[in-house]
């Protein structure tokens, strides 16, 4: 748990939930029918953390990829039936990249200075996709190597 005072001195450790994961929660669980309470639920069931801004990154992954699991489900947790996915989304399965993988590369896109589109042009030369999405998880973790040279040799 972070103490208090990390807070109070406005410091927040660098591995916490970021910014991007939180609204995919939410994001997730608003199309799988979920309402906060259950939201709350799934979290604490995973981490044993009440706040969802708690979470560690990979502890957001591990949720995020719980919650694309209850939606893929169909869960129908208000009784509406399987909710419709967004297109992006279809292409995430157990052979394609993984939600953190996914989130990981857009992270170290941005850390790198680099607009979405520059990513997806790095990934289309790497491995000829039309998407991120398309990526399995070996080409994945490929491009995510790729990135971190980049980053480094850009922090150099």
């Amino acid at each position: 748990m972070i103490s208090q005072e990390c807070y109070s001195h406005g410091r927040i450790p660098m591995d916490r939930i970021t910014n991007r994961q939180l609204r995919a929660v939410w994001a997730i669980a608003h199309r799988a029918g979920l309402n906060e309470r259950e939201v709350h639920a799934e979290v604490e069931s995973l981490s044993g953390k009440s706040s969802i801004r708690l979470l560690t990154r990979r502890e957001a992954a591990a949720v995020i990829d719980r919650l694309l699991g209850l939606k893929n489900q169909g869960s129908g947790v208000r009784g509406q039936g399987p909710a419709r996915e967004p297109q992006y989304l279809k292409t995430i399965s157990k052979e394609r990249l993984s939600a953190a993988q996914l989130f990981f590369i857009e992270a170290l896109g941005e850390q790198a200075g680099w607009e979405t589109r520059r990513v997806l042009g790095l990934a289309r030369r790497m491995y000829g996709v039309d998407g991120l999405q398309s990526l399995d998880r070996r080409q994945a973790s490929g491009l995510i190597e790729a990135l971190k040279t980049i980053k480094r040799r850009r922090a150099a």
